[in-house]
Order: C-alpha cells, then structure tokens, then sequence
C-alpha cells in the first residue's frame, strides 16, 4: 500500500480549527496518508523567559491530540526541521499533496510548494490573506484544485 503524503509548511500559528478539522477530514477518508508540517523554529529575537524547546513540544503535542481526538494516529503526523531553501524545495517532491491553510493562506510558501511539483489544495476565501493560493494556483491555469467550499 502506498503512503499518501500530505504536507503544510507555513508557520504553524496559521492553523485554524477550521483547517485542522478539514485536514482531520481528509486524512480520515484517506488511509495510509500522513502530514508532513514543519517544525517550530526558534525566534531570533526571544527573550530570556521563552523556552522554545517547551513552546515546541506543546505545540506539536497540541495537534497531535487533536489528531487522536479524530482517531488519527500521532505518528501520522510528523514534523519536519527547517532545511536550507535549496533542499527544502526537493524535499517537496517526496510529498504529493500540499494542503493550504484557511484563514491566512500560504504565500511565499504556496509558490515554494508549486516550485517543487506539489498540486495545491486551497480554499479561497474573502480576504487578500485567503486568496493567495488561488491567484498562484490559477496564474499556471490549475483551476482544478481551487473549492470555495471545506465540504
């Protein structure tokens, strides 16, 4: 059987209940499929107070109950470190589908997911910060993937 891989690479403070609850949805329906999200990186201008080894561990244990809470098992999700730009484009081509936030949609990362041969899944949304993906989407003329709808 093969591993669906589905992956998000914006910051994780992007993820709404609204996309977790739709991403929960579709690795349901899709058995064998894992979410590939990218690790949270430390800030450059934190303070003595933040731990960031702490903030992470919440973080990631944070979705994965969500993901149990869905009958997802944990190790179906995985973080994944941040890479130099070069390796974390080919690193895209291991996944196969790139599955856009809500709310605020990816930018700079939906170009880098389509840069490294990923289709993209958005939702289009009201606001600037929730077309992005389309308006990349649609400029190659993939109109296939874009939904105005979560269902």
């Amino acid at each position: 059987r093969r591993r669906i891989i589905l992956c998000n690479f914006n910051k994780i403070d992007k993820i709404d209940p609204m996309t977790m609850h739709t991403w929960m949805n579709i690795m349901s329906s899709i058995s064998g499929s894992y979410l590939w999200l990218l690790g949270v990186s430390q800030p450059s201008n934190h303070n003595d107070s933040y731990n960031h080894t702490e903030y992470s561990t919440l973080l990631s244990n944070n979705i994965r109950s969500i993901a149990k809470y869905y009958g997802i098992s944990s190790s179906r999700i995985v973080f994944l470190d941040r890479i130099n730009k070069h390796d974390h484009i080919n690193r895209q081509s291991q996944a196969d589908i790139f599955l856009d936030t809500f709310i605020y949609g990816a930018h700079s990362t939906a170009t880098d997911a389509l840069k490294g041969g990923l289709p993209l899944i958005t939702l289009q949304g009201d606001a600037f910060s929730s077309r992005v993906g389309t308006s990349l989407y649609n400029s190659i003329q993939s109109k296939k993937h874009n939904n105005h709808s979560n269902e």
